[in-house]
Order: C-alpha cells, then structure tokens, then sequence
C-alpha cells in the first residue's frame, strides 16, 4: 500500500492549475486516489462526481464557506451525499474578520456549534480548518481557536481545549496545547 491509498490531496493547493479537469488529471497521474474538494464543487456535485467517477477518485472531505453553510444548508447536505462525503470543514474567515475580538470568536464557535449538530443530524461532521490566526490570544491566554471549540458547545465532546491536526481520519502528534498542523477534527 502507498500512502497515496490514504492520503487525501486537498485541491484548494492546485488551484493555480485552474481547469478542474487537468487538476484531476495531475492528481490522478501523481497516484492520489482521495481528494479534498473546494467549496465551489458542491455546486455542480453531480458534474465533479462524474469527474472524479472517471479518474477512480473518492472525494474524502470538502471545504465549505460560513457563508454557504448558512444560506444553503440542505444544498450542502445534498452535495456531500452525491460525493459520498461525510466530512465538511469550514475553511476560514474572511481576512477582515481574522483579528476579531475574543466574542467573535465565541460568536463563531456558538454558530458552527449549532450547525455541526443540524449536520451531524444528516451524518455529516463538520470541522474547522485552523491556521496560525486562531493560535493568537484573544481573551487572556485563550487563543481564538480555543474561544472557537469552548463556544461550540457539545459539539466537540467536552474537555477538549484545542484541535489536533488531523490526516487520513487520525489525530496527528502535538506540541503542548498548540496544534502543529491546519485542520481540525469534526465539531460533531
């Protein structure tokens, strides 16, 4: 077995290569066989299904926008059922909202709390991809990342401060409570 058997290449990362074809046509051709879609392809779901269908690709995950999340949830659910996926992670906040004050983080949280659980509802989990922004502190020593996973509620199980780095469904080693690699697990 390769680690391209397990491994998931997000596509967000080849988006300079702009035509989805040939985006998956180099993924393929690297050996990949899972994929991390964008947002962008949940709206044509079917039509990025037959894509991926015909190169022997399994999406794993998707990225998925605050926005659509909110506007368009039963469009989502639908998306990921098409694709198989089960696995959505709100990619980021806008870089207007990065540093934001310690109650829009826990705005943030309490949101995608309470959308992670309508999710979860229809067997989907919902994550949060963290980045180096969320790692600052915001309200004393908490991080924006650890107001985001406190707000959220229920969703995660309690007592979980911050989110490892997750690969391939599994958590990934961490230094203390910081994560060292982007990417969370589900909130649900």
């Amino acid at each position: 077995m390769s680690v391209t058997d397990i491994l998931s290449i997000q596509l967000y990362t080849l988006r300079t290569l702009e035509d989805l074809d040939l985006i998956l046509d180099t993924v393929a051709g690297a050996g990949y066989r899972h994929v991390e879609t964008v947002g962008s392809h949940l709206d044509k779901a079917s039509e990025v299904r037959s894509k991926l269908d015909a190169r022997g690709l399994k999406a794993s995950s998707s990225h998925v926008s605050m926005a659509a999340l909110r506007e368009k949830p039963d469009v989502i659910v639908e998306a990921c059922r098409t694709l198989g996926l089960t696995h959505l992670y709100m990619p980021a906040v806008p870089p207007e909202e990065r540093d934001m004050a310690a109650d829009g983080w826990r705005s943030l949280g309490h949101e995608l709390g309470q959308i992670a659980e309508r999710f979860q509802a229809q067997g989907i989990r919902l994550g949060y991809h963290n980045h180096h922004w969320e790692l600052k502190p915001k309200d004393g020593a908490k991080t924006a990342l650890e107001l985001i996973f406190e707000a959220a509620g229920s969703s995660p199980s309690p007592g979980r401060r911050t989110w490892p780095g997750w690969c391939a469904g599994k958590p990934i080693p961490r230094s203390g409570s910081t994560a060292i690699a982007a990417g969370s697990p589900p909130l649900t």
